[in-house]
């Protein structure tokens, strides 16, 4: 699951997790990192997206296995 938050102009990631911290103890929610395969078609424009999501610590993964072209 995925959820987005909208944060006032200004905001800083330490009060954005200040916010969250009460709820997210008192519901026990954990933010795994997940190990992940990317494929991608010959069309591969998502790719540099999902990588650089995360590089910035948006997406909280960790590419296990890379792939490439049966060609390449």
């Amino acid at each position: 699951m995925r959820i987005a938050v909208a944060a006032p102009t200004g905001a800083v990631k330490d009060d954005i997790e200040g916010a969250l911290k009460s709820p997210i103890e008192r519901f026990g929610m954990k933010a795994p990192r997940s190990s992940i395969v990317v494929m991608v078609s010959k069309f591969d424009q998502a790719l540099p997206h999902i990588l650089c999501q995360i590089k910035v610590g948006w997406l909280n993964a960790e590419v296990v296995a890379p792939t490439r072209r049966p060609n390449a």
